[in-house]
């Protein structure tokens, strides 16, 4: 069988954690082919950590330039806007047909018995949409499954027939929508074509890894983590808020943030850092690809999402490796984490009671 992954991403990411681990235990039966944008800062990563017999289709279309391009601005951020406004009107208009006709006749030199569209959310990636209606459009019958790793978005009125089209030819492209969560799956009604295809939830899952825990115990055992892009929703400036509240009280704790993002998300973190005096207690450490071993190295794992948290992959992952983890109300983090005696739920919008759950913890460690 030959199937094709195809995924359009531009940050680091637990999505690349998927790949990579649906990749490495996908059988050997099965040729594989990821597609993917060529300016993906992690296809490198990506590439090393793959089976070897793997192919690549590494595409480069205007569009992933200037999305790319958008990401990285620190200085000249209006005229980053600028291009990739330049770009937003053309791509509903001439760009468009050019990708369906450029993707569609790829899917029909390659004929493969398969697709599977990997996306961060929906709408997502431009391309990683056309691809299934360029899958139809070659002429294959084989399947074409969608999975959609975040919440289904409303549709954009500003282009919302443009999307209401797109939506109706992927309801005739798509034989299946596979989500990461139940709650994930609910999202699926704020797209009325989306909501007519069939559908199913498989949770994420991860390689067991022996890490030894105990050497370092003693060592880390006030040191909390968080791992997430730098974005609003991911709740940085919620966890700092609440560390200042417990700080007096674990004069000894520290917070390492993992994860990377645009420019401007990151300084109004690093804004709120120093506000709050705390700039020798939280630590920026960037994205990293040994997730698993700071985890071990870690006393709690604080996922303070405010919204669009599907699954949580690092949940499982800290899981994996015994460190405790405290998450907020959010999304598909609830079903993962709720009974499995391995941490604790708060409200997301109480500050304190993720405080206090913190301090719960780190209290019954000593």
């Amino acid at each position: 069988m030959r199937l094709c992954i195809f995924t359009e991403n531009y940050l680091k990411g637990g999505l690349d954690t998927f790949i990579i681990n649906l990749i490495n235990n996908m059988s050997d039966e099965v040729a594989i082919t990821l597609a993917c944008n060529k300016n993906h800062k992690n296809i490198n990563h990506i590439q090393e950590k793959s089976k070897d017999e793997m192919k690549y289709f590494l595409y480069q279309y205007f569009t992933n330039t200037v999305v790319s391009y958008y990401y990285k601005q620190n200085n000249i951020r209006s005229f980053a806007f600028l291009l990739r406004l330049i770009e937003y009107l053309l791509r509903y208009t001439i760009f468009t047909p050019y990708y369906l006709l450029s993707l569609t006749l790829y899917f029909r030199k390659y004929n493969y018995d398969a697709l599977l569209i990997v996306n961060g959310g929906y709408p997502g990636g431009v391309l990683a949409r056309l691809a299934a209606i360029a899958f139809r459009l070659s002429g294959n019958k084989g399947k074409c499954v969608l999975n959609i790793h975040n919440d289904i978005a409303v549709p954009n009125k500003l282009i919302y027939f443009y999307d209401l089209i797109i939506d109706k030819l992927i309801s005739h492209s798509v034989d299946l929508l596979v989500f990461p969560s139940k709650n994930c799956e609910t999202t699926k009604s704020q797209r009325y074509f989306l909501s007519k295809i069939p559908s199913n939830v498989i949770f994420n899952g991860i390689d067991l890894i022996k890490l030894d825990k105990s050497y370092n115990e003693e060592l880390y055992k006030k040191n909390l983590i968080m791992i997430g892009t730098y974005e609003k929703r991911k709740g940085h400036i919620h966890l700092f808020e609440s560390v200042k509240l417990i700080i007096d009280k674990h004069p000894d704790l520290e917070l390492y943030i993992y994860g990377e993002g645009k420019a401007e998300e990151k300084d109004s973190i690093v804004k709120k850092i120093k506000e709050l005096n705390l700039e020798n207690k939280i630590h920026l450490m960037g994205y990293s690809t040994n997730i698993r071993k700071h985890l071990a190295e870690a006393s709690i794992l604080v996922m303070p999402s405010q919204e669009l948290e599907s699954f949580g992959l690092v949940i499982i992952e800290a899981m994996s490796v015994g460190t405790p983890v405290v998450c907020t109300n959010v999304g598909g983090m609830v079903e993962v984490l709720d009974g499995s005696g391995s941490g604790l739920i708060v409200d997301k919008d109480s500050k304190l009671e993720l405080a206090n759950a913190i301090d719960k913890i780190l209290s019954d460690s000593t």
